[in-house]
C-alpha cells in the first residue's frame, strides 16, 4: 500500500454526512498516483483495516 492514504467517511444518502465522500472524490482527481484515496462508511473495523499498512493517513468525516 501507499505511504499516504486519504479516507473519506460518510453516507451519501444522509445529506451533510456525505462531506467526507465528496472530499475524497475531489482529492482522488488531483492526487498523485502514489496516494491512495478510499471511501468508507465509517465502520471502525473496516477503517482500521484500511489504514493498517499506511504510514500517513488523512481521515475526512
Amino acid at each position: 500500500m501507499s505511504k499516504m492514504l486519504v479516507i473519506g467517511v460518510g453516507n451519501i444518502f444522509r445529506g451533510d454526512d456525505s462531506v467526507g465522500l465528496v472530499v475524497a472524490r475531489r482529492v482522488r482527481e488531483a492526487a498523485p498516483p502514489d496516494v491512495v484515496v478510499l471511501e468508507q462508511s465509517g465502520e471502525g473495523a473496516a477503517l482500521m483495516e484500511a489504514w493498517r499498512e499506511a504510514e500517513f493517513v488523512i481521515l475526512v468525516d
